[in-house]
């Protein structure tokens, strides 16, 4: 008999090129690869999606509301009795809790985000939200070391034995697949762009937490041109920062993944700013993609 996995998550891709949550789609495709028949419960509403949940609700609280009726109907669908063998939940909040809340074989999947959103609530606050997570829990994984000790370090004695017995690092899985015509294409435009100046990449949500200011300032200082690939809250205040220093930059908004990678692979460098990353997936697809990274 097939395994049956249901996997939560905040982010997935709504239709090909998609970068939301492009290395969960990779691993769902690895699970189905092995012969698991996977379901991908994606929360989607005014709530989830770009630039994250978080800077969603802290822009409008009231869509709290329909965030609460989604994850109600996802918990049914994965409680259901036989309905799964075991539940991957991407992102500790609120995937784990409160969707995943009491699903036996449990695993979590933390990212940067919400081992920052742990590690800022008090610390009694903390220690409940990390009590009821690791109730069902029989794996936990980190993308590195240091957003797993960063938690540890954090815990009281027996929470963070717990957490240590459950814990293990696993980079996600990445998947490049970039078109050589279409890096061609990227460099083109780069070069038109740059007008004899060396193109710099910055890719990013925008927002503060990414620090693109610093990413220009960096451009500034080596003369460079850099091309922003991303959107966020930050934009307007972003653009305006780079006319006042007079820097030589781009904004691209939003891009699929393919291009994204393609724009990537065709700098001289990416520029990587961001003081808040366990381990930035963008980092390693330019390390994979042999383009030198620039970081602060």
């Amino acid at each position: 008999m097939r395994e049956r996995i249901a996997v939560v998550t905040t982010s997935y891709p709504e239709g090909p090129g998609d970068p939301s949550g492009h290395f969960v789609e990779t691993e769902v495709r690895a699970l189905e690869a092995r012969g698991a028949d996977v379901e991908v419960f994606a929360l989607r509403g005014d709530a989830f999606g770009w630039p994250g949940v978080a800077a969603r609700l802290a822009d409008k609280p009231w869509r709290m509301l329909g965030a609460s009726r989604t994850m109600w109907r996802v918990h049914r669908a994965i409680t259901h009795v036989g309905s799964f063998s075991r539940v991957i939940a991407h992102w500790a909040i609120p995937c784990a809790w409160p969707i995943a809340a009491g699903v036996p074989n449990l695993e979590i999947v933390s990212h940067g985000g919400d081992v920052r959103l742990l590690a800022g609530l008090p610390a009694q606050t903390r220690d409940v939200a990390l009590r009821i997570l690791l109730h069902n829990t029989y794996s936990w994984r980190f993308p590195s070391e240091s957003l797993l000790y960063d938690l540890v370090l954090l815990s009281s004695p027996d929470l963070a034995a717990r957490l240590r017995s459950v814990a293990h690092v696993e980079p996600p899985m990445l998947d490049i697949d970039v078109d050589p015509k279409a890096i061609e294409r990227a460099r083109a435009r780069q070069r038109a762009l740059a007008n004899g100046a060396r193109a710099f990449v910055a890719v990013a949500r925008l927002v503060p937490s990414k620090r693109i200011d610093r990413a220009l300032d960096i451009a500034l200082r080596e003369k460079a041109a850099l091309f922003v690939i991303g959107d966020g809250p930050e934009r307007e205040r972003l653009e305006l920062y780079a006319r006042k220093r007079r820097a030589h930059a781009h904004f691209f908004g939003m891009m699929a993944r393919p291009e994204t990678l393609a724009h990537i692979a065709a700098a001289d460098a990416l520029v990587h700013a961001s003081v808040a990353e366990g381990l930035s997936s963008v980092v390693r697809e330019a390390d994979a993609l042999g383009v030198r990274v620039i970081t602060s």
